[in-house]
C-alpha cells in the first residue's frame, strides 16, 4: 500500500526538466519521451518512491505506507527550478477534503496513463521495425513497476530486458507481460494493446 502527497509549487516545467536530465545517472524516467503535461520518475537508489511533476507547478510523490515522503523531498528540492532557472521558493502541500483513497486513485490513474503512454511508444518502436528501442522503452517501464510486480517480469524476462542480443519475438510477449501486471497493479482495470492486439 503506498500514499500520495501533493504539493504546489512555482517550479518551472521545462527548466526542471532540463535539470532532471543532468541527472540521468541517477534518475529514471521518459524524460525524453515525454508529451503532454507530466513527468514521471524516480530516483534508482529510491524505486518504491515515484515522483510527478505537472506544467501547472505540481509536485506528487507516492511512496510506501511504512516510509515517509521526507526522504525523496529532500534529494528533488535541487532540481527543482524556476522557470529562469532559480531555486524554486513556493512548495506548499496541498490539503484537499476529498478522501485520501480518492486522491491515491487519482495518482494512480494518472500513473496508468504514463505507463499507457510508453507502452504505446513501445509498440510503435516494435511496429516501425526499432526492435532495440522498442526493448529500451519496456525496460525503463519495468523499472518504473511496484517492487512485486517489477522482480516478476525482470525474473520472467531477464534476457531480452538485460541482454545485448535478443529475438525481437520476444517484445509481444514481454508487452503481454506488463499488461497482465498492470491489471494486477489495479485491480484488474481493462488495459489494451491495439497496435498488437494484445489484450489482457
Amino acid at each position: 500500500m503506498k500514499r500520495v502527497v501533493w504539493f504546489l509549487t512555482d517550479l518551472g516545467f521545462e527548466a526542471t526538466r532540463q535539470q532532471l536530465l543532468k541527472q540521468r545517472g541517477d534518475i529514471i524516467g521518459d524524460m525524453e519521451l515525454y508529451k503532454g503535461a507530466i513527468l514521471t520518475f524516480y530516483f534508482k537508489d529510491l524505486k518504491d518512491y515515484t515522483v510527478q511533476i505537472t506544467n501547472k507547478g505540481k509536485l506528487g510523490i507516492s511512496y510506501p505506507e511504512s516510509a515517509n515522503y521526507q526522504i525523496v523531498l529532500e534529494k528533488l528540492k535541487p532540481l527543482l527550478v524556476r522557470p529562469e532557472g532559480s531555486p524554486i521558493r513556493k512548495l506548499e502541500q496541498i490539503i484537499k477534503k476529498a478522501s485520501t483513497e480518492k486522491i491515491e486513485d487519482s495518482f494512480k490513474a494518472s500513473l496508468m496513463r504514463h505507463y499507457q503512454k510508453m507502452l504505446a511508444y513501445a509498440e510503435q518502436f516494435y511496429l516501425e521495425g526499432e526492435w532495440l528501442d522498442s526493448r529500451d522503452t519496456l525496460r525503463l517501464l519495468v523499472h518504473e513497476l511496484p517492487q512485486p510486480q517489477r522482480e516478476k517480469i525482470e525474473k520472467q524476462f531477464r534476457g531480452i530486458l538485460y541482454s545485448k542480443y535478443f529475438n525481437y519475438l520476444e517484445i509481444e510477449s514481454l508487452i503481454a507481460a506488463i499488461i497482465e501486471q498492470l491489471g494486477h497493479i489495479y485491480n484488474s482495470v481493462a488495459i489494451e494493446s491495439h497496435k498488437l492486439n494484445i489484450h489482457l
